[in-house]
């Protein structure tokens, strides 16, 4: 693999203008590119892209335009340095937390386990609802307190 190159702006641009120009005399917008990269020694796809982000630029063609690619790249590193930040000062708020509370108050807690299948549980998942068939007239609650003997109560 070759080594990366950075191409001064102005040659780009003369660059991108002279497939312009070059254009009417090939059958493709590939043949034009191909036939100036070979003549100014360059990459054929990196011309190829050098023209397709002008076309953009110009508003030719769909895409982010460099400007729009230039704010996104400031937003993303700006966005890393605050979370960088952001994770500092909270090792540090928790490092001084740390020493006043236990490190049980400083992480999240477990979800409970879950309950193992049983017969009853077993049951509320076949019928689809609790104690209860499907179409079955449910049975008033019955009373805690009444006699558990008495089974009109």
């Amino acid at each position: 693999m070759s080594k990366s190159v950075r191409y001064p702006p102005p040659f780009r641009a003369s660059a991108v203008a002279r497939v312009r120009r070059a254009r009417p005399d090939y059958r493709s917008d590939w043949a034009a590119i191909r036939a100036v990269a070979t003549d100014l020694g360059v990459s054929i796809e990196t011309l190829r892209c050098w023209v397709r982000q002008a076309e953009i630029d110009s508003g030719r063609r769909d895409g982010l335009t460099t400007a729009e690619r230039q704010e996104l790249l400031r937003l993303r590193v700006e966005r890393a340095a605050l979370r960088r930040a952001l994770d500092k000062a909270t090792a540090a708020k928790t490092q001084t937390a740390g020493a006043a509370s236990s490190p049980a108050a400083t992480t999240r807690p477990e979800p409970p386990p879950s309950r193992p299948v049983g017969a009853a549980r077993l049951d509320q998942l076949s019928t689809g609802r609790a104690g209860r068939a499907h179409g079955a007239v449910a049975e008033p609650p019955r009373d805690e307190t009444a006699n558990a003997d008495d089974p009109h109560s």
